[in-house]
């Protein structure tokens, strides 16, 4: 497929056949189920988990980028960016990773007596027209909520707490490894009947 990109000066140019689509077999269990026999008759069944893939590869300098958009059939995008090519290097003063980094801006991973790794990262900017433009952010936390004494048998229950973000600044998130959360991207005026 084509791919519409944007040169520096804000137009747009299309690139031929840069984006390929497939589909993936991820090596889960997309779902099962097996019932207790009733009457002799036994029902199983599973079904692989297969996502759909949309592949670019980006070749910057000594680097070729791989970036997987996987479109899962739960709803679920999933973005995996793959890095390959040449390593590029600069020198340093510093031969191990001992001696430390000064101030000096100095930054990146020791590869090898004097020379460290350039760091890369990648950063993504999401404009998702969902039914619309008339979209918001949520973020969706676990909270604890102690009940009252003599309420329940349980101390305590999980709750989902939705945040709508008001601002795109308030839509900046930093992800916690030990508090998981559920981003959403809704239309308020476009509801299902769910």
């Amino acid at each position: 497929m084509d791919g519409v990109f944007v040169t520096s000066d804000g137009k747009p140019f299309v690139q031929s056949n840069i984006i390929c689509l497939f589909e993936r077999y991820s090596g889960d269990i997309s779902w099962r189920h097996s019932e207790i026999p009733i009457n002799g008759f036994q029902i199983k069944e599973a079904r692989p988990k297969v996502t759909l893939v949309a592949q670019m590869t980006a070749s910057v300098g000594n680097y070729d980028y791989i970036f997987d958009w996987e479109f899962q059939t739960d709803g679920l995008i999933r973005i995996k960016v793959g890095l390959s090519g040449m390593l590029m290097v600069k020198g340093t003063l510093h031969e191990n990773i001992n001696q430390g980094f000064d101030e000096d801006g100095i930054s990146g991973p020791v590869v090898s007596e004097n020379a460290i790794g350039v760091d890369h990262f990648i950063t993504f900017h999401l404009d998702m027209d969902i039914d619309g433009v008339n979209n918001s952010f949520v973020e969706v936390n676990l909270v604890k909520k102690e009940t009252s004494k003599g309420e329940s048998p349980r101390k305590s229950y999980l709750k989902a707490k939705r945040h709508i973000a008001k601002t795109e600044k308030d839509a900046q998130i930093k992800l916690k490894l030990y508090d998981p959360s559920e981003f959403h991207v809704i239309n308020p005026s476009s509801r299902s009947r769910l």
